[in-house]
């Protein structure tokens, strides 16, 4: 039996703050142990739809990156409060994004920080309830 696979093209978007959507998060293991990759999705005008990414620690404290982002998309949260990541899926929020090439010409484009909330009065609510939002 076959087992099929397709290459993916590597899409890429230049430095600079995007709206962006949070897809998935993903817990990766790197030298580091567990970490959690942020997918986000972004709108380029000459390329679509591009998946870009940002790895933090599984560190939810105030003064770590993904506590940081945390607190934008839910709000300030005391520490001690439990969560679900799982309701930070479909959240719109603006990146910064660094576009970097590595030594063997490969280019990468990766979320360095979440700045803010896009239309926070419905950004929890699932894509397809929030085009019946007249607000």
């Amino acid at each position: 039996m076959a087992i099929l696979a397709n290459f993916k093209e590597a899409k890429t978007v230049e430095t600079g703050s995007y709206d962006a959507e949070l897809i998935r998060i993903e817990e990766i293991n790197t030298q580091f142990g567990k970490n959690w990759r942020w997918v986000f999705q972004v709108s380029d005008p000459e390329k679509g739809e591009v998946e870009i990414s940002g790895m933090t620690s599984r560190n939810f404290s105030q003064n770590s990156k993904a506590g940081g982002w945390v607190m934008i998309m839910l709000g300030n949260k005391k520490p001690g409060t439990q969560f679900d990541l799982e309701q930070l899926i479909g959240c719109y929020v603006k990146v910064h994004v660094e576009k970097t090439t590595k030594d063997d010409g490969k280019e990468y484009s990766n979320v360095k920080s979440v700045l803010s909330l896009i239309n926070n009065t419905n950004s929890f609510l699932p894509k397809e309830l929030k085009e019946d939002i007249p607000f």
